[in-house]
């Protein structure tokens, strides 16, 4: 649940992000910004969203289909 709180809520924030940087920044800026979020959250995210999809497997092994 962590896992998927996180990537979620990652998704989230970035929308937010967007929104007030098209209001306030210039395009230079903007391109600035998201790249060095991107390069922060996407690993975090990532594993995040690895960590989701693998307890989600582990959990569907145990049962047939």
């Amino acid at each position: 649940m962590l896992a998927t709180a996180v990537w979620i809520g990652g998704l989230v924030v970035i929308f937010v992000v967007a929104r007030v940087a098209r209001r306030t920044l210039r395009p230079a800026e903007r391109i600035e910004l998201f790249r060095g979020l991107g390069r922060a959250y996407g690993p975090l995210g990532g594993l995040a969203l690895a960590v989701a999809l693998m307890s989600g497997a582990a959990l569907l092994s145990g049962h047939p289909w």
